[in-house]
């Protein structure tokens, strides 16, 4: 009686399961954990783990990077006591292994420039292997502020994922703006 009237189907589901369904910006339906049991999540490079720790650097389950004493002092506390895991950027390797004993459920692949058919074949691979979903997530310029959203929303970060959404949606105006302005025979290329 209590849940008359209510939309039990997805909600109820997840809430049970603690699983929701999603799809990445492939087009791939995954199985990921519902953003309150999700606690360890991994990346397949430096750029991604970017996201996550500028959404909740709590949930990193390792480091993708290896970094130095200045680059630390720019980043989240306790960064450097995460265990390096690898990426899988410039022919890198991660160490699939200690994805499972650090018990990661969730991997971002995230591009910086428009998913690619190696994006694909790369996170098809590594979810094989590992059995761990790994999101491919379009990172690319003009697509920033999406793909904050959908990492945000898949996260539990919903509101800080619109703060710098909103911010970055700004600056790309602010720059698309300018550039318009300059003439083309001005424009300086390379």
């Amino acid at each position: 009686a209590a849940l008359a009237g209510c939309d039990v189907g997805e909600s109820y589901s997840q809430l049970m399961t603690g699983e929701r369904s999603i799809t990445d910006d492939w087009g791939r339906e995954l199985t990921i954990p519902t953003a309150d049991r999700l606690e360890r999540i991994y990346f397949t490079s430096g750029l991604a783990q970017v996201w996550v720790f500028s959404l909740n650097p709590d949930k990193q389950g390792g480091s993708s990077a290896q970094f130095s004493p200045e680059q630390l002092q720019f980043l989240p506390e306790g960064i450097d006591e995460l265990p390096y895991m690898g990426a899988i950027s410039e022919n890198a390797q991660i160490d699939r292994e200690m994805l499972l004993a650090e018990d990661i459920q969730l991997i971002f692949s995230i591009s910086g420039v428009e998913l690619t058919q190696s994006n694909y074949s790369d996170a098809e691979q590594l979810q094989e292997q590992t059995g761990i979903p790994v999101a491919l997530v379009d990172g690319s310029f003009s697509r920033i502020a999406d793909a904050y959203r959908f990492v945000g929303d898949i996260m539990g970060e919903a509101e800080r994922a619109e703060e710098l959404a909103s911010y970055c949606e700004q600056k790309f105006a602010e720059v698309q703006a300018a550039v318009a302005q300059v003439e083309d025979d001005e424009k300086i290329s390379v």
